[in-house]
């Protein structure tokens, strides 16, 4: 488990405040905010602009943009024994398992605030990035690990060179391989899942060609029908575009990613 950094002053403290209201196919009745801190304040949680930001060891990773321009795929690592400990986690996870069946947190779509401040006695903001948990990358048993995406309608790149532009990643829930009835189980499209041959969706995807019955590995890699049961997302635009749309007709996608005009020279996929 890891051990709490105590503050000394003037050092740079990270805060993270996490809302579960958007996750994909959960919607918490209690309360669903986090506020988390892998500092303390001696033996006190950190108070912060009216919040108590409790104590969870997490580390983060990939925040800043490649020399090059390449969007950063940032990344937290909780420690899992201090993650499970937090009274307000476990209430969250309880009730997901409960309205979902899941025997498992699946935390996508969730807002995640990172809030960095500096001095022990003023806690002044220095920078705060806002951010969606696209994927749940890992669970050990000492960790769990969140992959995040920028929160759209962010684009701009900061003072820190960190680049915080609108990330090409999908967040809806995509078909799963049942083995009990040795077929794929779908979430409703009213509940975040993927429309894409889904049989509970509630728009109408006829005009799309061979709808449901392309395979493909995450890395969009068509498969042959006899292992459709690897069947995977890339979560990405272009593994939307093969599914949805391949021959670029100008069927609606289910998501449209938005781009920085002055980066990337375009405003949509």
């Amino acid at each position: 488990m890891m051990e709490a950094q105590q503050l000394d002053g003037n050092q740079l403290v990270t805060l993270m405040a996490i809302d579960f209201t958007a996750c994909i196919g959960f919607k918490p009745t209690g309360n669903p905010l986090l506020f988390l801190s892998a500092n303390r304040n001696a033996t006190e949680d950190i108070v912060y602009d009216g919040n108590t930001y409790q104590y969870v060891g997490f580390n983060t990773q990939g925040f800043r943009s490649e020399i090059n321009g390449g969007i950063p795929v940032p990344t937290i690592i909780f420690d899992k024994a201090s993650l499970f400990a937090n009274a307000q986690f476990l209430a969250l996870w309880d009730e997901y398992i409960l309205q979902t069946g899941q025997d498992y947190f699946d935390p996508r779509g969730a807002k995640v605030n990172i809030i960095r401040v500096m001095n022990l006695n003023t806690l002044a903001t220095t920078d705060v990035q806002e951010f969606v948990v696209s994927q749940s990358t890992k669970i050990t048993k000492d960790t769990v690990e969140w992959q995040l995406a920028v929160s759209l309608g962010i684009d701009r790149a900061n003072n820190n060179s960190i680049q915080t532009l609108s990330v090409n990643r999908c967040s809806l829930r995509y078909r799963t391989w049942d083995t009990t009835t040795n077929n794929f189980a779908y979430t409703a499209e009213d509940a975040g899942g993927c429309p894409y041959g889904n049989p509970t969706t509630t728009n109408d995807w006829s005009a799309v060609p061979n709808f449901g019955t392309k395979y493909y590995t995450n890395e969009d890699q068509e498969l042959d029908p006899a292992n459709k049961k690897l069947d995977k997302c890339s979560y990405s635009a272009l593994g939307c575009q093969l599914r949805f749309d391949p021959a670029k007709t100008g069927l609606v996608l289910p998501f449209v990613m938005l781009y920085s005009p002055n980066i990337m020279g375009t405003t949509s996929v």
